[in-house]
């Protein structure tokens, strides 16, 4: 099975459902599990575009 891509726009989509499934007390394992990625690609996503938005 391949990797998936995501881009910089789903990325930072994911990191706001992550805030999401966070804040209602899920940890950041199970939040990465419920988003279909790896705990360690949440991490990783977070130092690189925490700081970062979507534009409307």
């Amino acid at each position: 099975m391949g990797r998936k891509r995501f881009s910089s726009e789903q990325i930072i989509v994911k990191l706001k459902e992550a805030e999401i499934f966070e804040s209602k007390g899920l940890t950041q394992v199970e939040a990465a599990k419920k988003l279909g990625i790896a705990e360690q690609a949440l991490i990783r996503w977070r130092k690189e575009y925490g700081e970062l938005r979507v534009a409307n």
